[in-house]
């Protein structure tokens, strides 16, 4: 009896995990070097149409103060230290901008996971 629930278990862990690494492929990631000031332009996947929202979620660190800001409204966000953010939205447009500015940041990397979602 326990060999079939420690088999049952391990079929629901392999499905789980299959599901959420086929979720993430689905995402696309750019880097942003820490102590520079930058712009990076988040694109639809080509093929896609009719957007209709977008999934930003920007994970890292940096050594200091830093600022960002992005979508045609200029979210804007101060961060420092260790960086999670998520932000979802209605988005009717292929392309989104996001802006970096380091403020007391001398080093650190971010990672920008994006996706558009379409019809």
């Amino acid at each position: 009896m326990k060999n079939k629930i420690k088999k049952i278990l391990l079929l629901l862990s392999i499905f789980a995990l299959a599901g959420c690494a086929e979720d993430f492929k689905k995402y696309d990631f750019k880097k942003i070097n820490g102590s520079k000031k930058t712009t990076v332009r988040l694109e639809a996947l080509q093929g896609q149409k009719a957007v209709h929202a977008i999934n930003i979620r920007i994970i890292g660190s940096i050594d200091g103060k830093g600022h960002i800001a992005w979508g045609a409204t200029q979210k804007n966000k101060d961060i420092s230290g260790k960086v999670d953010l998520n932000w979802s939205n209605e988005w009717y447009e292929p392309n989104c901008e996001i802006e970096y500015t380091p403020i007391t940041a001398k080093s650190g990397e971010l990672k920008i996971y994006y996706k558009f979602e379409d019809i």
